[in-house]
């Protein structure tokens, strides 16, 4: 099971982050993927109950084509015949399109929209029955929980099984809002892979300057071998200040561009404050229930807390504005573009040994001379225990369902047990494709 962890950057005073006791309902699935469609073999069964929907029509709501960005893809939704390539993630979900037509009689259809947020919002006062599910990004999921318009996927319906290992359940345990939780994903959708923040190594800069082979960092990583401090942020910073090598034109700590020949260790993001404090395992808030929003227990009176603060704070300039590291954010550069010449454009020019983004950014470095590596987020001690990688909500997406309680329950049930048994046909089709 993929195990990440989430922290808002707009939404973490309204979301639950303290991890929740769960138990997932009854499911009597007895049925593998058969992998191609086979007449005569039963699907699985969802709360023991085996439905047949009869050329019913799903509606999925999503952004516009135009739109994508390099996180959020609507490959998850539909396959490669809408001119979304021949990858073999098209391929795979447009099979799994066509088994879950073929065993349970249902047809997803996506409907794009350019502002995919308030076409939702429209539709639910409207109370119309436009759309069967929301597909959009997690910040929007949240978005519509918070104003009441989407099912409890964990106490209204008895379809959701969290426990299944097509559920991301150890993601989906930090969204839930107060008792509830109305975002799904997992095996459903790729996209929270891709949006997972992840760091980069050019594997040329590190052999030239550590005199050693990349395969014994990833054994490092693996190993959590403590008696070099493990794979830490204090062991990060010592590799970057060794690759650091000033621009001989440079005036100001602080270079605004990347030009010239020198090259730094590190290149990040304003964002990595908050994707290194989740990485942490720390959380700063909880909510125990509709009025109570407050600090978390494991934060007050808690040194490791205020370490792992001081830690980041140090690592990202601090009290010595560190030469070795640039903030990308903190670019300014006349008519060039931040991300596609300085950030991503850097790294693929060798100018930095580790680059900390999404891994989405993984698919645009494909014309990158120099070899690279994938590393998680680094701990912040050695005494912690396990690694810890958040995602970006903006770019991260989910599924969610518009309440119809009010008119149709049975709709809502219908559309999350859809959900469900496309969460049981993608589990072998994307993993198989993804490898």
């Amino acid at each position: 099971m993929k195990s990440k962890k989430m922290l808002s950057l707009i939404l973490v005073i309204a979301i639950a982050v303290i991890p929740m006791l769960m138990t997932g309902c009854l499911n009597n699935n007895n049925g593998n993927d058969p992998g191609e469609m086979q007449e005569g073999w039963l699907p699985p069964v969802f709360n023991g109950e085996q439905k047949y929907f009869d050329n019913m029509i799903f509606n999925v709501l999503t952004k516009q084509d135009g739109l994508l960005s390099t996180s959020f893809n609507v490959i998850d939704v539909v396959g490669g015949e809408d001119n979304m390539g021949d990858s073999l993630i098209n391929a795979a979900v447009t099979e799994r399109n066509e088994k879950l037509k073929y065993y349970y009689g249902v047809e997803v259809n996506r409907i794009q929209a350019q502002n995919p947020l308030e076409e939702a919002r429209d539709s639910i006062r409207k109370l119309d029955d436009s759309y069967s599910t929301f597909y959009l990004s997690v910040t929007y999921g949240l978005t519509l929980a918070l104003e009441g318009a989407l099912v409890d996927l964990y106490n209204d319906t008895q379809y959701i099984n969290l426990e299944e290992d097509w559920w991301d359940f150890n993601t989906l345990e930090g969204l839930f809002l107060y008792d509830g939780l109305y975002v799904a994903l997992g095996d459903i959708n790729t996209s929270d892979d891709n949006a997972t923040w992840c760091v980069l190594f050019n594997k040329d800069l590190y052999v030239a300057e550590t005199k050693k082979q990349p395969e014994e960092l990833y054994n490092l990583v693996k190993s959590g071998d403590n008696s070099h401090g493990g794979w830490t942020i204090e062991y990060m910073k010592g590799l970057a200040s060794t690759c650091y090598r000033a621009d001989p034109n440079e005036t100001n700590k602080w270079r605004r561009d990347y030009a010239g020949v020198g090259t730094y260790g590190v290149y990040t993001q304003d964002e990595l404050t908050t994707v290194m404090l989740a990485a942490s395992g720390y959380t700063p808030l909880r909510n125990d229930d509709r009025s109570a929003i407050g600090v978390a227990d494991n934060i007050g009176g808690n040194e490791g807390f205020f370490t792992a603060l001081n830690t980041i704070y140090e690592f990202l300039g601090g009290t010595d504005k560190t030469q070795w590291l640039l903030n990308v954010d903190r670019v300014s550069v006349s008519g060039e573009d931040k991300w596609d010449t300085i950030a991503r454009g850097g790294f693929k020019s060798d100018k930095t040994l580790f680059f900390m983004c999404h891994c989405a950014t993984i698919d645009l470095m494909r014309d990158m001379e120099a070899p690279f590596g994938i590393l998680p987020i680094p701990k912040i001690t050695e005494s912690q225990q396990e690694y810890g990688n958040t995602m970006l909500y903006g770019h991260a997406t989910c599924y969610s369902v518009p309440s119809r309680h009010y008119k149709d329950k049975e709709a809502d049930d219908n559309a999350a047990y859809i959900l469900e048994a496309l969460g049981f046909m993608s589990s072998s089709s994307f993993f198989e494709a993804q490898g």
